[in-house]
């Protein structure tokens, strides 16, 4: 029986295997936010990232624990008789951290809350030991607040948020912008 109503029946993508077997380690100190319609063409070229922080198109965050979340789907019924549900697309989360809790960072992440209307054109996460960053090519935004835990240290806990059928896409990282 071949494929009656599926998507496509193109080709088969093969697996890449990493080089060397080094894995992508997974924790991300470092983001970058990009305003609505401001996104880099090629997110590894320094002189484009450098000319939108200049403009103020973007901002760069330093000092964070930031965790890609694994993305949750979003299904269609499917109409016809014993074929699954199919996905139509993913809700997409990452995980942010900010121990950096000073009367700047109240006012910052409460301007770029989203409860505040804030929408961002997309993201870069930073992969220092690969040197590598995880593009967002998506509307995204951030909700979150202060956590206060006795015995630890104060916080800024939450997630930007977003939708797209595709992983960010892995890319070198901009030299002289992140690890500075």
């Amino acid at each position: 029986m071949g494929c009656l109503s599926c998507y496509t029946c193109d080709e088969l993508e093969e697996q890449v295997l990493n080089v060397g077997c080094d894995p992508l380690t997974g924790v991300v100190p470092e983001i970058m936010l990009f305003k609505c319609g401001a996104l880099p063409a090629d997110p590894s070229n320094d002189t484009e990232i450098n000319n939108l922080l200049t403009a103020g198109d973007a901002v760069l965050y330093k000092n964070l624990k930031v965790l890609v979340n694994a993305p949750s789907e979003i299904s269609q019924t499917s109409l016809v008789a014993g074929e699954s549900d199919r996905v139509s697309n993913y809700d997409r989360t990452a995980s942010l951290i900010d121990g950096n809790v000073n009367a700047g960072n109240v006012d910052a992440y409460n301007a770029m809350n989203s409860s505040n209307g804030k929408v961002f054109g997309g993201a870069l996460l930073y992969y220092c030991e690969s040197e590598q960053v995880k593009f967002i090519e998506a509307n995204t935004i951030m909700a979150g607040g202060f956590n206060d835990v006795e015995n630890e240290q104060s916080k800024w806990e939450g997630e930007l948020r977003w939708r797209s059928k595709s992983d960010p896409t892995l890319h070198t990282a901009p030299s002289g912008i992140f690890g500075q």
